[in-house]
């Protein structure tokens, strides 16, 4: 597997640098401008949708977004969804039919700016593209440097298959990121990381959210604890359910709730009766009103080994949820340990039990630090975001 990446990485970047590419006009000269963008990437809620696109698409910089996708894309203003035929997935697969309608699209819609969500193999694509028909790209990196970091292979399923890092596609991950026109991450950590690797311009971009759904407003605290994502390896749900397990010991009444759906559902289930919390653990699934169970949970607790800055987070500060998750990653850019939430250094159950058990001890505490997370995470409102997304299409537009 790891030759047959590299063979493929090889003959890829010798494309990359060797495509002259179209030149193209800027968008307009005139302050007014707006452009048309075609994105691309795979999403697992609605919510994760409209957190990226929407203050996006209400840009005044921004004409319209035409977004490729096997999955229905909620309605937005100012964007439309493009989706590959059934015929075509059924014979390719999801992730080949739809890079190849957006290949296509960007052929025939020549939009001024093309972006992809996550490096593989997302923004490998549209690096290549945007050369090919001379459109700026952006590169939407959601889960941080493991994108890339070790050949990716924390951060992307086929490249798992490595079993461990890989210096040399690593090397490959590392040239691709000079070739897009821009890089947008979510916290500075993870800015500070590529701004080492290249001098493509990085941007930080929180998620935006709308505060009046998000908000404290008609709480009604009966869960003590929720954990909301992908139920998949990095989560490390597993460590979740530990955390119930230990803090069972003290609370006899305790309640938590996994909400999110994934590839280690059954095996988290199943774990959660081996432990003996099966009673205290309710598993929701997919939840679309995410917002509902977070205003009934006093603690937001994340236990993953690898986050960017988690979406699930932000919305568990709005609606006044106390976070108490790992220091990984950007958690640290809207955390603040003892004001307005904790971050768990070393990550074991007992620390978080530990640190959990303080707040529900006090419920002074945990008020303060619940309005101040309601508060601080308002910086990723919906208006927020947008100005900043002005100020990246007006650059680009230089």
């Amino acid at each position: 597997m790891r030759i047959l990446l590299g063979l493929i990485l090889t003959i890829y970047i010798l494309l990359l640098k060797s495509i002259g590419g179209l030149k193209r006009p800027k968008c307009n000269k005139y302050e007014s401008f707006s452009v048309e963008m075609l994105l691309t990437g795979t999403f697992f809620s609605n919510n994760w949708i409209i957190t990226h696109l929407r203050p996006i698409a209400e840009s005044d910089k921004c004409k319209e977004i035409k977004m490729v996708s096997t999955r229905p894309i909620p309605q937005i203003k100012g964007v439309k969804g493009v989706y590959p035929p059934r015929w075509l997935v059924k014979v390719l697969g999801k992730t080949p039919a739809r890079l190849l309608l957006f290949t296509w699209r960007a052929f025939v819609d020549r939009p001024d700016i093309i972006g992809g969500f996550h490096m593989i193999p997302n923004g490998l694509l549209i690096a290549l593209i945007g050369k090919v028909v001379g459109a700026k790209s952006i590169y939407f990196c959601g889960g941080g440097k493991w994108e890339v970091m070790g050949g990716g292979y924390l951060g992307n399923r086929i490249f798992a298959r490595l079993k461990g890092p890989d210096r040399i596609i690593e090397k490959y991950l590392f040239t691709v990121l000079s070739y897009f026109d821009a890089i947008i991450v979510k916290g500075s950590k993870t800015a500070n990381f590529f701004g080492q690797l290249t001098k493509t311009p990085v941007w930080i971009i929180r998620g935006a959210f709308d505060d009046e759904k998000f908000c404290i407003e008609g709480a009604h605290r009966d869960i003590d604890l929720i954990t909301v994502g992908r139920l998949t390896q990095v989560k490390r749900i597993d460590k979740f359910l530990r955390v119930v397990k230990l803090l069972k010991e003290q609370f006899t009444d305790m309640r938590a709730v996994v909400v999110g759906d994934g590839p280690l559902m059954m095996w988290m289930m199943k774990l959660a009766q081996e432990l003996g919390v099966d009673k205290e653990v309710e598993f929701t699934g997919y939840q679309e009103n995410v917002e509902i169970w977070l205003k009934r949970s006093k603690v937001f607790c994340l236990t993953s080994d690898s986050e960017g800055l988690s979406q699930a987070m932000v919305q568990a500060m709005l609606c006044g949820a106390v976070p108490v998750v790992s220091n990984v990653g950007d958690l640290s850019d809207l955390v603040v340990p003892g004001s307005n939430g904790f971050l768990v250094e070393d990550r074991s159950a007992e620390s978080f039990k530990a640190t959990i058990t303080l707040l529900l001890r006090s419920h002074f505490l945990w008020n303060k630090l619940s309005k101040n997370a309601s508060e601080d995470a308002k910086v990723c409102t919906i208006q927020n975001v947008t100005s900043e997304w002005n100020k990246i299409l007006t650059s680009l537009n230089n």
